[in-house]
Order: C-alpha cells, then structure tokens, then sequence
C-alpha cells in the first residue's frame, strides 16, 4: 500500500528502506512463479461452488505455501549476494512465514466472485491495508530499522488471512479430491509458465537494479515505479474490466471498438504521465523526502514504461474478450527474450538509465508480438501503429518539456504542465470523433445541473 511505504520511506534511513523493499522483489518471485489460479478457477468451473472443491483449494494452497517456505528457507543464505546487498544482518529465510501465513486463507471470499459480489473481498483489503497503517506507526516508533516494515508487513498478511475466516460464510475445510486437484493443475501448470515469463518481463528490472547498479539507485527507482504505476492505475484499473466487456459483446464490429478503447486509453492515460513525467521528481521529494537521490531522465524512462505498458493492457483486454489466451504466452516469450537481451547489451555499464531502456525495447517487442498475432484474426495492425504513434509523439513531447524543466522553479514546471496538457487534450478534441463524442458525455450532466 502507497501510505505504508510513504511512512516507512519518511521514517527509515535510505539504507534500512532500501532493504526493506527487497522483501517485496523476493516474494513476488514466488508468488509469479507458483501461482496456480486456484482462486480463478473457482470462479470460472462449473464445480467452483461446491464444498468439496472449496475444501480441496484450501488443501492445495496449505501444500503450495509449505513448498514456497520450504524453498525460501533454502536459497535466504544466498539472497544478499544474489541482490548485491553487501553484509545485511537480516535473515531472509524469515519472509517464509509470509507465503505461510496465506497459504490458510479462506477461499469463501473468492467463491462470492462467482456472482460479481466483490464487497467482502473490498472489506478484507481495505480493513487489513488500514489496521497495517496504524500498525506501520507503531513499528516506526519501535524500531528504527526495515524490522518495522517486516513486523507491519507480517502484519498485514495475518491480518488479511483472519479476517478471510471472520467474514466467510462456510465453514473452514481441507479435503484432496483428485478429480478437483486434477482440474487444478491442468489449469494451474501453464500458469506457472507465465507467471515466470511475466516476473522476467516485468518485475526483475528491481531485481537487476539492485543487482548491478547498487542499492541507493534500487530505493530511487522502486520509488519512481510506484509513484507512477499507482498514478496510472487509477485509470488503467477502471478500464480494464470496462473494455474486457466492450470487445466481447462486439459481435461484428471488433475491430472498431478496439480502436475506440485504445484511443480512450490514451486520452485518459498519457495525461497522468505527462503530469508525473514534468512533475514527478518534486512529488517524490514532497511525499517520500528529499534523502532519496534523484536520477536525471529517470521519471521520463518510467512513464515511457508504464504508458508502453497501459498499450500493452488494451491489448490483453482484446484477447481476453475475443482470442484465445495463448497469445499473451507468445508474446511474453518475446518480451523476456527482449529484456534479457537488452540487460546482456547494458549490465556492464551499470547505467540505471540504460537498463530501464533496456525493459522498454521489451515492452516494446511485446507491443509488436500481439499485434501481429490479432492481425491475423482481425484488422488491428492499422489501429496499434495509430495508437504507438500517439504514444511515441507524447512522448517525444514530454522528454523535450523535462529537458527543457528538469532544473526550473516549481511553478515554472506546473505552467509548463498546464500548457502542455491544453495542447494534448485540444489536439486530441480536434481530431479524433471518439474523444469529442466521450467528453461531451461526460461534460452534459454537469451542464444540466449548472443550468446550460
């Protein structure tokens, strides 16, 4: 949660946060890379409803979480040298209780998916995030050390985990069905193929960062990623199961509401990043404190990313709707090999700059991939060379207004930001039907009400 880590990141000395942070690149190795959908499953079978199914999960995640402990109990003496961390006292085989602590969670909450009822699901997240917060101030003023992140993190996970048995409606069982356990890994195994391939292509930059550039560029970066992806993903969240629908009703007119959504995208998503790209660097310093060295061009590379990777969304969101999945798996494989080869280009430098690029030519190549592959199932290659377009002249944009701000006043930086979201969204009002038509959508109830 951003609050927690804008706590932590206030609190804590660089050092201890940058080490706290690694705990988060540990564990999303694992849960990528052994996630076997079962809370998916449930609510896509036929048989997700029934007791013994539920009771079967339970069974397979208590299985899953022991081997993930065991696992992380195994390779902790040689996480520190793998993430270039020095001589860190912290022991890592501690993170096993995490994945342990899930692995008893209650299902019940996930089954209620299965009738879009998404409240109890909201309550366990929202209250386990807030009680974590309150908890996260405490640890601060206990330890002055990643001690306090690690207590509040365990927190959070306990926390979450009991409160998935207060609020479930069936009580708590354990069963091993073979026939269910069966359905489960012959949807779960190809999953655990992409999910490596997903960690490769999108969560092992911090990895590398680490790795090869050094601990006080890893805590700059995490901190530029999470200040532009929670960005982003106030948009990018809304649209995604809004344009998933969209294309699947779309019977004979696929091609067109895909162009229509990729240019809603992009009239909702560049705007954010544009404002993070001019404006980031100082919101980093204003929320997280000016102890955080800042990294030149750094903001834009991010943004470059994340927009690449909003693209990247709406793609998905078409095959979701309108193509079988395996699509995605081909175009992981490209942006994996993409990333590896453009860090083997670039280690060497230990250059933050260039590695981050380096996950962009992936992301780019994944962009590429899935647009050929839909190509063959229906016209699109027209519409993803439009929308790339778009996204490569705003950015082109928005590295001129850093280059030309970078080094100005505050206010200077907020004119500039003003001006150049006037010149985007009027350039986008004038040409595109679509945008003019979505505005006015949204602009006629407030004009009703106003009295126009």
């Amino acid at each position: 949660m951003l609050l927690r880590n804008i706590i932590f990141a206030r609190f804590l000395s660089p050092g201890d946060f940058a080490i706290a942070l690694t705990f988060g690149v540990v564990l999303s190795l694992f849960e990528y890379t052994s996630n076997f959908g079962h809370e998916n499953l449930m609510q896509r079978s036929s048989v997700g409803n029934q007791p013994s199914f539920q009771a079967t999960m339970h069974s397979a995640m208590i299985i899953r979480a022991i081997a993930v402990a065991s696992l992380i109990v195994v390779i902790s003496p040689f996480i520190p040298s793998i993430l270039n961390l020095g001589d860190v006292k912290f022991n890592y085989a501690l993170l096993a209780i995490v994945p342990l602590v899930n692995g008893f969670s209650h299902l019940d909450h996930q089954r209620f998916h299965r009738r879009q009822f998404y409240t109890v699901s909201a309550k366990i997240g929202l209250t386990a995030d807030l009680l974590s917060v309150l908890v996260a101030v405490v640890c601060v003023a206990i330890w002055d050390s990643y001690w306090a992140f690690y207590a509040s993190f365990l927190f959070r996970h306990t926390t979450s985990t009991l409160l998935s048995h207060l609020w479930a409606r069936r009580p708590y069982a354990l069963a091993f069905n073979i026939k269910h356990l069966k359905l489960l890994l012959k949807f779960g195994v190809p999953l655990l193929i992409v999910g490596l391939l997903k960690y490769i292509g999108i969560e092992m930059d911090k990895a590398i960062v680490a790795r090869f550039v050094g601990l006080d560029s890893f805590t700059t970066y995490v901190l530029t990623v999470l200040i532009v992806v929670n960005g982003a993903n106030f948009v990018t969240v809304a649209l995604s199961k809004i344009f998933i629908r969209r294309v699947s009703i779309a019977k004979t007119h696929i091609a067109e509401t895909v162009k229509t959504n990729g240019i809603i995208n992009c009239f909702l998503v560049i705007p954010i990043l544009v404002v993070l790209g001019i404006l980031g660097e100082d919101l980093m310093s204003l929320i997280f404190g000016l102890q955080y060295t800042r990294a030149p061009f750094l903001i834009v590379a991010v943004c470059a990313i994340v927009g690449l990777r909003a693209l990247n969304q709406w793609l998905n969101q078409t095959v979701i709707a309108s193509a079988p999945t395996q699509l995605m798996l081909m175009a992981d494989i490209s942006r994996v090999i993409g990333a590896i080869f453009g860090v083997w280009l670039v280690y060497t430098s230990g250059d933050l700059l260039k590695i981050t690029m380096a996950f962009w030519f992936a992301e780019i190549l994944y962009f590429i991939t899935l647009t050929l592959l839909l190509q063959k199932r229906f016209a699109i290659l027209k519409t993803s060379i439009s929308i790339l377009c778009i996204y490569l002249v705003c950015l082109s944009g928005l590295l001129w207004v850093y280059n030309t701000s970078h080094l100005s006043s505050e206010l200077v930086k907020i004119g500039l930001t003003l001006a150049t979201l006037s010149l985007f969204y009027l350039a986008f009002l004038v040409f595109s039907e679509t945008c003019r038509s979505q505005s006015m959508a949204l602009l006629r109830p407030i004009m009703i009400r106003l009295g126009f």
